[in-house]
């Protein structure tokens, strides 16, 4: 057998001041509603029975996580710039491939090796 859902109204400070909120744990997650600024505890308590009424009949469900975003195939700086420097190594003068090589290893790449 479940357990009742249970709430309580809290006070947090905001920086416009006191806020009160009906806080409803929902199985793993806790769900918060917060109430505008402004709002009596008489309201907030309110709330409180209304959104344990709603869990109480099924109609209230705690919102989907967040998506996870995936990794994108995208490759990091160091290896994109390796690359394409590789790859116009023969229409580039020796200077500027010593130029370029000097710049991304003792510039560029200690800051934005790992940035995609």
């Amino acid at each position: 057998m479940a357990r009742p859902a249970s709430g309580q109204v809290l006070e947090l400070e905001r920086d416009r001041g006191p806020h009160l909120c009906a806080a409803v744990p929902c199985q793993r997650d806790a769900a918060v509603r917060t109430l505008s600024a402004g709002t009596t505890r008489v309201e907030a308590e309110q709330e409180l029975r209304n959104r344990l009424a709603d869990v109480s009949r099924g109609l209230w469900h705690a919102p989907e996580p967040a998506p996870v975003i995936e990794e994108h195939d995208d490759p990091d700086f160091h290896t994109f710039s390796s690359e394409w420097l590789a790859a116009r190594r023969d229409d580039l003068g020796v200077r500027t491939v010593e130029d370029y090589e000097w710049a991304l290893s003792g510039h560029l790449l200690p800051f934005f090796a790992r940035y995609r």
